[in-house]
């Protein structure tokens, strides 16, 4: 069974070990098979000429579709990509694909199991030459998983603080940041799960690590209520060490 990683780093695997690489490894393999993934259902040969090959002439295109798929038959197999009338689809029970995996634990709420399937944005700097259409579809499934990524950290991390478990709360709050970190909502959970943690310095750091950001890269004000978030960590920690003093 061929195996398609699309999040992260590419890589196309034939038989279950076999690395692909020259001919198969080529672009415009690699962007066939991630259309054909992300258009489950399929995709007419037109559609994928103008996704993959937008400057050249129908016959000069559809020769060049050919050879693509020759090529992938000959490193994965004639049945790797299904005919349908003049479309083109992967079968699902033929293929393993990183992206399938990680959409559908999500979809569970198995959030553990998504996060593990999740190497890194879609096709992590790849591009396609003088193919602006598919770049296009490319950036925007590139950004659905992404929020989607979101989500599942914040899950993990909403489980994680039901469960007390404040260090891995506190790890998937500081990665949520790391992804967004012009989020002040995001930025003020991280602040509550460091005070939960004991850590009421590092939250008022957080705070002021925010704020330079903010204006410094944007020029822009920050949310007063990330401010107001540290201010009261700061007034909740003087009250609590004038209360050890007396």
């Amino acid at each position: 069974m061929p195996a398609l990683a699309l999040l992260g780093r590419p890589l196309l695997v034939a038989d279950g070990h076999r690395v692909v690489t020259g001919r198969g490894a080529q672009r415009h393999c690699f962007a066939l098979l991630t259309l054909l993934a992300g258009e489950r259902r399929g995709l007419s040969r037109d559609r994928i000429i103008a996704y993959l090959w937008p400057e050249c002439d129908a016959p000069s295109a559809r020769h060049r579709l050919s050879v693509t798929l020759h090529v992938l038959h000959e490193q994965l197999g004639g049945e790797s990509i299904l005919a349908i009338s003049d479309g083109l689809a992967l079968e699902p029970s033929r293929w393993e694909v990183d992206a399938w995996q990680f959409e559908e634990a999500a979809a569970r709420g198995e959030f553990a199991l998504a996060l593990g399937s999740y190497r890194g944005p879609l096709l992590d700097g790849f591009f396609l030459r003088r193919a602006p259409g598919f770049e296009q579809w490319l950036e925007r499934w590139r950004d659905r998983l992404a929020r989607l990524h979101l989500a599942v950290l914040e899950g993990l991390a909403d489980g994680a603080e039901r469960q007390g478990d404040r260090a891995a709360c506190v790890a998937y709050r500081r990665e949520l940041v790391a992804h967004d970190p012009c989020s002040s909502a995001r930025n003020i959970a991280l602040m509550r799960a460091l005070v939960a943690a004991a850590q009421s310095e590092a939250a008022v750091q957080c705070a002021r690590g925010y704020a330079l950001m903010i204006r410094e890269e944007y020029g822009l004000e920050p949310d007063p209520a990330v401010l107001a978030s540290a201010d009261e960590v700061i007034r909740n920690r003087r009250a609590a060490a004038a209360a050890a003093r007396a």
